[in-house]
């Protein structure tokens, strides 16, 4: 019989969020300082690490924005500074860093546009100094004799739904995962303390719970579902390091999973004449492979 150890579990999570519209205005970006500091109807709603997608929605016309950019999107990290002030990077790495010298170079606007930004990572990160977790499931049974039967099979097994808590030491870094081998560029549990008082971009995000991750990634066993952080407590005991406790709710179908990630391949470009992009996702990373045909 095998015995399985909880040090052989961990917690990713990937970023999400609801968009968020504005308007740019010529005086939001200080192309020379490679920024832009947009009045948004309270603090910026964005975090050090979001991978946004910026998109121009008033006019078919290209996004102004990004120098030599010709498209009506654009998709980067973001650093945000203190001030709420972003500036936008093309690697994670570099938004964490947030060196201005790094950053994408920005052109002033010739006119207001209406954006929209939305969190997009496709990237699964490993939530550092984690000590524990809890995941419970439960089927509520719902009073179905007044649907019709149409709608009575689907609820006729009633609702699943989930709560639970990581419990984690306090880190406003990224640090490594004790044994998972994942690089910088971490989660850390600050995150989820920057992500319950998110107001406008909301408290979401998209849960990986390994019970059991193996190392060959062939037998893993983890827990898929999208969550909502509901609260986030810390202590404080002097000589004693800072802990926190991260509660949240699943919002959606939760996913019982053995064996390995699935990998997608995604073609992004058909046009004979173009170069066809291929980005095959798998958490935790990505690969993109770019083949050109003559």
């Amino acid at each position: 019989m095998s015995v399985y150890l909880g040090n052989n579990g961990c917690v990713q999570l990937r970023r999400t969020g609801n968009p968020v519209g504005f308007t740019l205005e010529p005086d939001d970006v200080d192309a020379p300082a490679r920024r832009m500091s947009v009045e948004f109807d309270g603090p910026c709603p964005f975090f050090t690490g979001d991978q946004l997608e910026i998109i121009r929605v008033d006019s078919t016309a290209d996004l102004q924005l990004v120098s030599g950019m010709s498209e009506r999107d654009v998709t980067k990290w973001v650093h945000v500074d203190a001030m709420g002030g972003m500036r936008l990077f093309s690697t994670l790495d570099a938004a964490l860093s947030g060196k201005v010298a790094d950053a994408v170079e920005l052109v002033t606007p010739s006119e207001e546009q209406q954006i929209t930004i939305d969190v997009s990572n496709l990237n699964y990160s490993c939530v550092g100094q984690v000590k524990s977790y809890e995941l419970t499931t439960e089927r509520e049974t719902i009073d179905i004799s007044l649907l019709g039967d149409e709608y009575r099979s689907r609820y006729d097994q009633g609702l699943i739904s989930g709560q639970g808590q990581i419990e984690a030491i306090w880190d406003q870094r990224a640090s490594l995962c004790d044994d998972m081998q994942v690089d910088a560029s971490n989660e850390m549990p600050h995150y989820f303390a920057q992500l319950v008082i998110r107001f406008k971009e909301g408290a979401d995000f998209k849960g990986i719970f390994y019970i059991y991750k193996d190392e060959a990634e062939v037998s893993s066993v983890w827990y898929e579902a999208d969550c909502i952080v509901t609260n986030v407590g810390m202590s404080f005991v002097p000589t004693d390091v800072i802990s926190t406790t991260i509660q949240f709710v699943t919002t959606g179908p939760i996913a019982l999973r053995m064996g390995s990630l699935p990998g997608y391949l995604l073609q992004e470009n058909s046009t004979p004449t173009d170069e066809n992009l291929f980005l095959l996702e798998q958490p935790p990373g990505f690969i993109e492979i770019e083949e050109v045909i003559e």
